[in-house]
């Protein structure tokens, strides 16, 4: 049904936009909050019920449909057809027809030329056909999917219980669904009045199509679907839908609502198979990891677009599979929550998780302040040390995603691969990495320099400058050519601390340089209640202002290190 999606703008303003072949598949819209998710899927259902001009969209561009030859046409005419009811008015140039359940009066004429050049009438196309064929399963009708319903023709059913009653092999896929999901048997009984209604127990179902004693003791202790749970009326519904119903274009806005992270990602790997193995296209928009999990661990085909929008100028960038692997299946990647990084506007890593605490809690202070210093919709994740930063930093950045790393000074006491690790990470280019690697080694001399006589073990040398106020104790000409350095290095979005390691920040706290201790103790130092007088709000310099620079960096479109 649809050829090609193209959007307004593609992986950031100079290249092209980004333009999608659609095939059968599951597209799934992330990104971080207001980056446009679900204005796409508005756009989309917009368009797909009624053919509206996306001149004035701010996502999507154009929608290209799949154009049918004259002889498939002809096929699906004679399978829509209907007779004509009583007394119902119909013009000579018109045909009664049911598109879907729907009932219309077309032009035969103007349905073969349309449909043979779906650009040439795009709002015929849509309200007289695609619209049809088009179901935006949001918060409310998902919920109301599994309603008692009266009992429809049960020939040619048109309402989801009706088709799923009436079919004994997608009503037993659906049922296996949702056991396997949630340990509960689902039926479909006939209830008084002749209605359509639906019951979940622990006791497998016993004879659905019919009103024997059994069945009606079956329903009596069964719980009917207004006494379960919101998570378990929506992910049944959801796949009731998918499972029964001839529409081919679904969209789905956070599916995840309702739903434990475990069952998300459960209905991430049923919507993407179905949408495959159906011809279906679905368009999800989601905030959910463990949705986006789902779908790419079930081998469906799967196309997963990021999006960000900034009020004026958005981005749209088409995510490769294998980079996304690399995200879940990187044992470290995957423990530290690397994944979740799509679903944010910038990610910060840390080398540990003190650092990480720490500077989440000052970011969180700026942000609780409405500080512009803060680092907006940044998640904050650590590594084991600084030589692992580059690894979370790397993949990040490939996607797109606003990375950056915070290292102690004394990252930089190693040089060879471990740095020049740190360099290709941050995407300093190769033609000034030798000029870099060369002013680290001059600057950490001079660092290691500054280390009294008296302290003669080498391990204890080398970190003195990381303790006792990292490039102050340089003289002024090496501090300077430090600054610059560091300020450098920064433009790419590797941040070193200046004065030497984490524990050195809010030093008018007089919280001792104690690895073992320093969290407990500076947050203790800084106080949990924002409303006493001891609680430490942002202020001029120190460790906020560091956060400055970080946000500096993310928020510069021209940002280097990044494309």
């Amino acid at each position: 049904m649809l050829n090609h999606l193209i959007f307004k703008f593609g992986s950031n303003s100079s290249e092209p936009e980004l333009e999608l072949s659609m095939e059968p598949s599951v597209t799934v819209f992330v990104g971080p909050n207001n980056s446009g998710k679900s204005l796409a899927l508005k756009e989309l259902y917009d368009h797909f019920r009624n053919g509206s001009n996306t001149e004035y969209n701010k996502i999507i561009k154009k929608i290209k449909f799949q154009n049918l030859s004259q002889s498939e046409i002809s096929d699906l005419l004679l399978k829509i057809k209907r007779p004509a009811f009583p007394n119902e008015n119909i013009n000579n140039d018109h045909s009664p027809v049911n598109i879907n359940g729907n009932n219309i009066l077309i032009n035969e004429s103007a349905f073969h030329s349309i449909l043979s050049n779906t650009e040439s009438n795009i709002h015929y196309h849509c309200v007289n056909y695609v619209s049809h064929f088009t179901t935006n399963l949001d918060g409310k009708t998902r919920l109301s999917i599994l309603n008692e319903f009266p009992m429809d023709d049960l020939i040619n059913p048109k309402n989801t219980l009706s088709r799923l009653y009436t079919n004994d092999n997608k009503r037993s896929q659906w049922q296996n669904s949702i056991y396997n999901a949630l340990s509960l048997h689902v039926g479909i009984y006939i209830i008084k009045g002749g209605n359509l209604s639906v019951h979940f127990s622990k006791n497998q179902t016993v004879d659905e199509r019919t009103q024997s004693d059994a069945a009606v003791k079956w329903v009596a202790d069964a719980q009917d679907v207004n006494n379960i749970s919101d998570g378990v009326r929506a992910y049944s519904g959801i796949l009731a839908e998918l499972h029964a119903s001839l529409h081919k274009i679904v969209l789905i806005d956070e599916p995840e609502a309702f739903l434990h992270p475990s069952l998300a990602r459960r209905l991430g790997v049923e919507v993407a198979q179905l949408a495959t193995n159906d011809g279906r296209h679905v368009f999800v928009a989601t905030h959910s990891a463990e949705f986006l999990m789902g779908a790419l661990l079930s081998g469906a085909r799967v196309n997963v677009i990021r999006l960000t929008w900034d009020g004026e100028q958005g981005s749209a960038r088409l995510l490769e599979h294998s980079q996304l692997k690399e995200l879940m299946n990187h044992p470290m990647l995957r423990s530290v929550g690397v994944f979740s990084g799509l679903f944010y506007k910038n990610v910060v890593v840390t080398e540990a998780d003190t650092d990480r605490a720490f500077y989440s809690e000052i970011n969180d202070r700026l942000t609780r302040t409405e500080d512009p210093r803060a680092i907006e919709h940044a998640l904050f994740l650590n590594a084991d040390n600084h030589q692992t930063i580059p690894h979370i930093i790397s993949p990040l950045r490939k996607l797109g995603i606003s990375a950056v790393g915070i290292f102690d000074l004394d990252a930089i006491s190693e040089g060879g691969i471990n740095w020049t690790n740190k360099l290709d990470a941050c995407n300093l280019p190769k033609i000034e990495q030798k000029t870099n690697s060369d002013l680290r080694d001059k600057i950490y001399k001079a660092l290691e320099c500054k280390a009294p006589a008296e302290i003669t073990d080498d391990e204890k040398r080398k970190k003195y400058f990381k303790t006792h106020g990292g490039i102050n104790i340089l003289d002024a000409s090496e501090k300077e050519a430090a600054e610059s350095f560091i300020n450098n290095l920064g433009r790419y979005g590797l941040f070193l601390v200046p004065h030497g390691e984490v524990e050195g920040w809010l030093k008018n706290l007089d919280v001792p340089q104690n690895k073992r201790n320093w969290r407990n103790e500076i947050f203790q130092k800084m106080g949990y209640d924002p409303d006493s007088i001891d609680y430490i709000k942002p202020s001029n310099g120190d460790v906020w202002d560091f956060i400055k620079q970080i946000n500096d960096w993310t928020k510069n479109p021209k940002r280097a290190g990044l494309s």
